[in-house]
């Protein structure tokens, strides 16, 4: 099994550990633990092209929340209004949406997780715990379905370095 699922499998044992009055402990790691399914996903995702095997967790280290972020806010924005040039121009419209979704997940899911881990003044509910959990089991099955396309391999790339053309 995956660390990514596994990290997946451990927000939802979290979340359903004392189900009738489940801890704020239980239910802020539940979170977290959902935003770094989807962090490990991406960044084992772009580690795998890396064709030295025992380099590959070297390479991991060098993805940074911030830039990782910034790429999945940039991704829509690039993807809608890509021009006949760029790669991802003849990318299938229903691949560029699901990436999309994945990109909005991610960024949302690292905000709740700041705040999880952050906030101490905020109440979890289990009913919020469910919808980070829905997220990240989206991003999770929708990326094995999408994986090897254009814009997706165009993420994983814009998640590691900044485009620096001047059209960008």
């Amino acid at each position: 099994m995956s660390f990514p699922r596994e990290l997946y499998l451990q927000a939802v044992h979290l979340h359903g550990l004392y189900a009738t009055q489940p801890s704020q402990a239980h239910l802020r790691r539940a979170v977290s633990a959902c935003y770094y399914s989807v962090f490990h996903l991406l960044i084992e995702a772009a580690s795998a092209k890396w064709l030295v095997v025992e380099q590959r967790t070297r390479f991991a280290r060098v993805f940074e929340h911030g830039r990782m972020k910034q790429a999945a806010l940039e991704v829509s924005k690039r993807l809608g209004t890509s021009k006949p040039e760029d790669p991802v121009y003849t990318a299938d419209p229903d691949e560029v949406a699901k990436l999309i979704g994945i990109a909005v997940s991610f960024v949302e899911l690292q905000s709740q997780r700041h705040v999880a881990d952050y906030d101490s003044s905020k109440t979890w509910t289990a009913a919020e715990v469910e919808d980070a959990l829905f997220e990240a089991e989206s991003a999770l099955q929708v990326w094995n379905e999408i994986q090897h396309s254009v814009p997706a391999q165009e993420f994983l790339l814009a998640m590691f370095v900044r485009d620096r053309r001047p059209d960008r």
